[in-house]
């Protein structure tokens, strides 16, 4: 009886490991299921090596809509995948103490934001996406928050934009061209 019981109990300790690294396996092939953000230091440095699009989440950590758009919006597994696949993602408080580089240049939380958003601040949330194209950063700004839906269709046209040969234009603004 005792030995049925131990068969039993390591049958099941087996069982476990092996849906365990089963599940494992399949995260593995679908990709990564969710976002890995960046400090502004950090990301700006990798948009700046080339390859991908800057993704700026501005948030504070009173702010409801901010909390409402991690959960809603970049949670949803069609918006990580095309993220990661395109973007570096950046989450950024402005409120937050720190020193935070371009190039040599160093900015508080306040003054970064001040010149991301070009002196034009639209409350929280707001998403800036930094596009570089041949040397220069065009900055795009998309305030408020946004569902899902509206999101990927923003992310795609900022990514058909990047794409494009270098023009003198500046970016569309995806928000208004719904």
């Amino acid at each position: 009886m005792k030995l049925v019981y131990k068969i039993g109990v390591l049958s099941l300790v087996a069982l476990l490991v092996v849906s365990f690294s089963y599940k494992s396996t399949i995260d593995g092939e679908e990709g990564k299921k969710e976002l890995k953000w960046k400090t502004w230091n950090d990301g700006y440095a990798e948009i700046k090596k080339g390859g991908k699009i800057g993704l700026v989440d501005v948030y504070t950590d009173w702010c409801g809509w901010c909390k409402r758009m991690d959960r809603d919006t970049y949670e949803d597994k069609g918006i990580v995948k095309q993220i990661n696949r395109d973007f570096v993602p950046i989450k950024f408080n402005p409120e937050q103490e720190g020193v935070y580089y371009i190039d040599s240049n160093a900015y508080s939380g306040p003054q970064l934001y001040a010149m991301l958003s070009n002196n034009q601040r639209s409350g929280f949330p707001t998403t800036f996406f930094i596009i570089p194209k041949g040397g220069v950063m065009y900055v795009e700004r998309i305030p408020g928050y946004q569902g899902p839906d509206a999101f990927e269709g923003i992310l795609t046209k900022i990514v058909a934009y990047a794409q494009q040969p270098q023009q003198p234009s500046v970016p569309p603004t995806p928000a208004n061209n719904r």
